[in-house]
């Protein structure tokens, strides 16, 4: 009898992980199915220790051309060409930083009617609402930094570092720029 319980508890207790973790897949992801990744390191995607990175950015000119032919499939709803980074990001205000901060920069007309990034108390989120200063930060993003809308951080990316206003907080979805799903490393993101 004491068999039975353990084996029953170890079904249920793998079910009810495995549940939890597709479910957090599926919130994470939102409406996207395929990512397509141009990157120097694709090794790197089962190593947690080792991020995707691509020094030299892939040239818009050759994004165009696969955009449209993927466009053009019927199996496809929605192509949207993005630029994705690693900073750093500090709020001096609280002294607090996120050594690894997840930068996603969406293109404002392929990004024109995606319904997956909305603010935290429900509202609409368009990119092209961002003044060239502003970005829109995850909630998990904004509780490692302890900012809200309003509040300046500034991001540090390679050499160079820039200053921007969180228009405001949105929830926490891979086209947001959440990681932790699809993303090495794992991490808050804006």
């Amino acid at each position: 009898m004491l068999s039975t319980v353990i084996i029953s508890a170890a079904f249920t207790t793998g079910d009810t992980v495995n549940r939890s973790v597709t479910s957090e897949v599926y919130r994470v992801l939102g409406s996207m199915d395929e990512a397509v990744v141009a990157g120097t390191n694709a090794a790197g995607l089962g190593d947690e220790g080792v991020a995707v990175t691509n020094e030299t950015p892939y040239p818009q000119a050759q994004v165009a051309p696969l955009a449209d032919q993927l466009s053009k499939d019927p199996r496809v709803d929605a192509v949207i060409p993005a630029f994705a980074n690693i900073a750093v990001a500090v709020n001096l205000d609280q002294k607090l930083s996120s050594p690894v901060f997840n930068l996603l920069g969406l293109d404002p007309h392929g990004a024109a009617n995606l319904s997956d990034i909305k603010l935290v108390n429900g509202g609409a989120v368009h990119v092209t609402d961002l003044a060239p200063d502003e970005f829109y930060i995850t909630q998990s993003g904004a509780d490692d930094l302890d900012v809200k809308t309003g509040d300046s951080i500034t991001l540090f990316t390679g050499k160079a570092s820039q200053v921007f206003k969180v228009k405001g907080i949105v929830e926490d979805k891979r086209l947001a720029g959440a990681g932790g799903v699809s993303i090495v490393p794992s991490g808050g993101g804006g």
